[in-house]
């Protein structure tokens, strides 16, 4: 009991190292291997995204002939999803159905994530959901999410944003995910103010923003030409200290050129350069293109002499951009 209780508390802090530790010293101890030890065990590491360690525990536990229930049975189906393998991971749920265990409800958001993978995967994904709903199961934020993003990936937008509807009228919580969820599909279906409104609501709602948040906002207003708008969102990006990458710095550094800041697009381009991420070929051009706009093509060409010096192999659009500046300076010569 005692060991069992320090496995539970290594897998509520997905300590899923020290989980197996104790699990491996448990026969050296004497200490019978039980449902309750490999449930743990199991639940530490697809909470600690080691699915693999997972899935050789539930192999272990059929070797040693302990009895799986439905939470253990959850947990592999977890586990197989994380690891891309969907048709293990479904071949697993059809074995409770057959044995009338009954799935919970983080069950069926497993096996409906691993649909994802599959050729006609939101469809299998529609009939897990129904299931769910006939086996009077509750449907939880997490499971409308999981299939709600099938939707997306399978190009089937029209469903996604349906089922959010649903969503609202089941007053099921909405968090990140199912707001970034909406938000790809409206993207996906070009409705950039339907992507904008959502990004609003969220705000209001005060649901956390993240990256793919901002970034979906930040490509809405570039797409209706609000570029400072744009800024205005990479600007709280950075306020609120959430990462900003490649896409996001090249967004900022765009929205500058076409507001005609080529200053505020150096300081950009300057805060790339001191992140992790390494100034790609379009951020590049991108950042000389916004100095050659702003006549000052004595920092494009510098910036033309930086991008020559490094690993990034420069195209027609950056000589032509590194040419005009040239003829902009009188610089006919160079």
């Amino acid at each position: 009991v005692t060991l069992n209780s320090a496995i539970s508390a290594c897998e509520k802090g997905s300590k899923w190292d020290c989980a197996l530790q104790l699990v491996s010293s448990m026969p050296q101890s004497m200490v019978e291997l039980d449902t309750i030890t490999f449930n743990a065990s199991i639940g530490a590491c697809v909470r600690g995204d080691t699915w693999q360690q997972a899935l050789q525990l539930f192999s272990l536990m059929g070797r040693s002939r302990v009895e799986a229930n439905a939470t253990t049975y959850g947990a592999a189906i977890g586990a197989y999803s994380k690891g891309d393998d969907w048709e293990k991971a479904l071949q697993l749920f059809g074995e409770m159905v057959q044995i009338k265990m009954v799935p919970k409800a983080m069950t069926f958001s497993a096996a409906i994530s691993a649909c994802q993978k599959g050729d006609d995967g939101w469809e299998k994904g529609v009939q897990l959901f129904n299931m769910m709903k006939s086996s009077k199961v509750e449907s939880s934020t997490i499971s409308f999410n999981v299939l709600a993003s099938a939707f997306v990936k399978s190009g089937e937008w029209e469903k996604a944003l349906q089922l959010l509807g649903v969503m609202l009228q089941a007053s099921v919580e909405q968090d990140t995910i199912t707001c970034n969820t909406a938000m790809s599909a409206c993207k996906r279906a070009g409705d950039w103010q339907g992507a904008l409104q959502l990004f609003t609501q969220m705000v209001e709602s005060k649901v956390q923003l993240d990256k793919i948040s901002f970034s979906t906002a930040i490509s809405a207003h570039e797409k209706s030409l609000e570029w400072r708008n744009a800024l205005q969102l990479v600007s709280m990006m950075a306020t609120r200290k959430v990462d900003l990458d490649m896409i996001t710095f090249v967004s900022a550094i765009g929205a500058c050129k076409n507001c005609g800041e080529w200053e505020i697009a150096l300081q950009w381009f300057c805060a790339m350069v001191q992140s992790k991420e390494a100034p790609n070929i379009i951020a590049f051009n991108t950042v000389i293109s916004a100095c050659q706009r702003g006549s000052t093509w004595k920092n494009a060409l510098q910036l033309f002499s930086v991008m020559a010096r490094s690993k990034v192999e420069l195209d027609t659009i950056t000589f032509g951009t590194a040419i005009s500046s040239c003829g902009i300076g009188g610089e006919w010569t160079k």
